[in-house]
């Protein structure tokens, strides 16, 4: 994985006294909508607002080969002016749209290999390449994943004890960028059956592109 320095942005208030007021009224119609959660890992929590499928302006969703991938982000003045992006991934289930049997697809679990982001901000294109996502390779099967951790890069794994010996359906993580407008997108790499599993083909999964925006109620 690639360790990132992530910028600051001063945020300033507008002349409008109810400016604050407009804040924690969004702030309550997104907790309607949006999923609710904890920045792991990072060493800090914070409660954080990502956009779900509700919300397809501001949350991308992509099926590759009946592999689901959700992503969206939110900007965390809270925690130094950043956007904060969460991942989720999971295989879809038999009764759900664009869902492929294992016949269809070709496997029956695949594991993730690699990540490769595509971040538009500032004027620039940054390209970000790593090996997992932040020392994970999640094994997905329909209805479930096994959290898979790799402290060697890939060569040998065990699985990440949850605490709770629930095996949740969605494998999910968060990282953070710049904090810059723009947008993001890329693809993840999967390898058919798992990668410790011998032969087993190796395909990209798409992230489609989801915006890196300022909420409305900040003024620059």
């Amino acid at each position: 994985t690639r360790s990132r320095t992530p910028g600051t942005k001063a945020v300033r208030y507008g002349n409008n006294d109810d400016q604050i007021l407009r804040w924690f009224e969004n702030h309550a119609n997104l907790l309607q909508t949006y999923s609710v959660g904890r920045l792991t890992p990072g060493g800090f929590k914070s409660i954080l607002r990502y956009p779900s499928v509700n919300d397809p302006t501001n949350c991308s969703r992509a099926v590759t080969r009946g592999v689901e991938v959700v992503a969206s982000s939110i900007y965390a003045v809270e925690i130094g002016g950043i956007f904060v992006f969460s991942i989720r991934m999971r295989m879809l289930r038999p009764e759900e749209p664009d869902y492929m049997s294992p016949e269809e697809r070709g496997f029956d679990t695949c594991q993730l290999v690699s990540r490769y982001w595509r971040i538009t901000h500032g004027g620039g294109v940054e390209e970000v390449r790593g090996s997992g996502v932040v020392g994970n390779y999640p094994l997905l099967r329909e209805g479930d994943h096994e959290s898979l951790v790799s402290d060697d890069g890939g060569r040998t794994f065990h699985e990440e004890d949850s605490g709770e010996g629930i095996r949740e359906e969605y494998f999910s993580y968060q990282s953070c960028t710049d904090g810059e407008e723009g947008s993001m997108e890329g693809y993840l790499q999967f390898k058919a059956g798992s990668i410790l599993g011998g032969a087993g083909e190796v395909f990209d999964v798409r992230v489609a592109p989801f915006p890196l925006k300022f909420p409305q109620c900040y003024q620059y």
